[in-house]
């Protein structure tokens, strides 16, 4: 339930045309491009996460576990890229559903709520 909120918060928290843009339009940006839509996406969620009690935990998790593995917001844009490759079904999903999906592949599921 709580990843359905986040979806949602990147989607409102996101940079503007978060909404419309898929998946593979963003691939589809130059690279440059990519990484500033991606930092953007990750910097809304946390923001909007530290300022929500249902989602503040989860995003704490995800800003935690991209500090520990010490993952520039290059690599993130490309490791979203190599990660979507091999899980095909985002592929015609929203950037803000993949980058979630990655996030938690790579961060492991999120804390319970207490």
């Amino acid at each position: 339930m709580r990843s359905m909120i986040l979806a949602a918060a990147l989607l409102a928290a996101g940079p503007a045309d978060a909404f419309i843009t898929t998946y593979s339009q963003w691939e589809g940006m130059p690279e440059e491009a990519r990484v500033s839509y991606i930092m953007g996406m990750f910097d809304g969620l946390v923001e909007f996460g530290a300022f929500s009690l249902s989602m503040g935990t989860a995003a704490y998790h995800y800003s935690d576990c991209l500090q520990k593995s010490r993952m520039d917001n290059w690599q993130l844009a490309a490791n979203l890229r190599a990660f979507v490759a091999r899980e095909p079904f985002y592929q015609t999903k929203s950037v803000a559903l993949a980058l979630l999906g990655y996030l938690a592949a790579l961060c492991g599921p999120e804390p319970s709520g207490k």
